[in-house]
């Protein structure tokens, strides 16, 4: 009989501590146009994961203030002009404070933005037409989305912009 596996045999190893913070004050001293990926933790998105204290920040927030000045408003991000902060980037030249809609426009002019809509229009008015004699989770399942997307869709949270009546079962729109 083999011998059982470690469970642990591939486990990644923590950072020592401070390693994060010092690699982010490393970053600040770069001065190259090539992005510079955070080797430590990061998000399940990718960002840039440091320990400050008792709780976590993002990496490129720290960096950001730190090379640009704080914050003027609560509403500015931290915005990649690479396009590559889901991947870690940290370099201070690539960051800027924007707002939440110059920050999405740069995401759509770099090509990482997430068009993840599974449905189509004609499918919003057929979910809201079936809603009226079906549960939501059956409606769901149909269409390969969550009951709570079903549910946002009937109560007009989203799709908001699609009126009921102006498009037909081809998805196209119909003069109203």
């Amino acid at each position: 009989m083999p011998a059982p596996r470690n469970p642990y045999r591939f486990r990644k190893r923590p950072s020592p501590p401070g390693a994060a913070m010092a690699f982010v004050e490393y970053a600040l001293t770069l001065e190259t146009d090539e992005c510079v990926l955070f080797p430590h933790g990061r998000t399940g998105a990718g960002y840039a994961n440091v320990r400050v204290g008792e709780r976590f920040e993002y990496g490129h927030v720290i960096v950001c203030q730190r090379a640009h000045g704080p914050r003027l408003t609560p509403k500015l991000q931290a915005a990649h002009s690479c396009g590559n902060g889901h991947m870690g980037c940290v370099n201070k030249r690539h960051l800027s404070w924007k707002t939440q809609a110059e920050n999405a426009s740069d995401t759509v002019a770099h090509g990482t933005v997430s068009h993840g809509a599974k449905l189509t229009p004609a499918d919003v008015k057929s979910i809201r037409a079936l809603a009226e004699v079906m549960r939501h989770r059956d409606i769901a399942k149909m269409f390969g989305v969550r009951g709570d997307t079903v549910s946002s869709i009937v109560r007009g949270k989203t799709w908001a912009h699609l009126p009921d009546d102006v498009v037909d079962g081809n998805g196209d729109e119909e003069a109203a």
